[in-house]
């Protein structure tokens, strides 16, 4: 069964540009038609499609770049482990395909691009993100301080009625307080 590029970067939980860019840093360990869409006669490009050994190889990636591997580190890995694939049609050796660059430069720009753009959307969301905390900051910190204003006034009002309980009733009288405990 060949899936399409959407349900490979779902069932892995990665966005399709990270696929793409997967598709390109282990085209050599992929199938074809995964490693690369190819030009139809019409001159229209097809999509990749990737097979169940892709789907295993790439989550394989994933576990490995979730462990810190490199790149490098990670194709090290795929090929002392590797395995031929079964379903997937063999490479043709005459087709079109730029001698890879070292250390995995080969990435297409658009790629790069594609992943600028995606970086630049999270940093953005970022900044949205802790303007918003800023202003709940603020208006936080103002709460407190009007609190802070209110348990003052609570206070001295408080100190006033101590004071006129305290103070005598009359002229030679007792204390308010005084009276109502003699009272009893």
């Amino acid at each position: 069964m060949l899936y399409r590029p959407g349900e490979v970067a779902s069932q892995l939980g990665i966005a399709g540009s990270t696929l793409r860019l997967w598709s390109v840093r282990f085209a050599e360990e992929l199938s074809e038609q995964a490693s690369k869409a190819s030009a139809e006669s019409s001159g229209q490009w097809a999509q990749r499609r990737y097979t169940e050994e892709d789907l295993e190889l790439l989550s394989k990636v994933k576990s490995l770049l979730a462990q810190g591997l490199t790149y490098q580190e990670v194709k090290r890995q795929l090929r002392a482990s590797s395995r031929p694939p079964t379903t997937a049609p063999p490479r043709r050796p005459d087709a079109a395909r730029p001698d890879p660059l070292p250390d995995g430069l080969e990435i297409p720009m658009a790629a790069l691009q594609e992943e600028i753009r995606a970086k630049d959307k999270t940093i953005a969301a970022l900044k949205e993100s802790l303007a918003f905390l800023d202003t709940y900051l603020q208006t936080v910190r103002r709460e407190r301080d009007d609190a802070r204003e209110r348990i003052m006034e609570l206070e001295s009002e408080l100190q006033e009625l101590r004071e006129k309980v305290s103070r005598p009733v009359g002229s030679g009288a007792k204390s308010w307080l005084k009276q109502v405990i003699s009272g009893m």
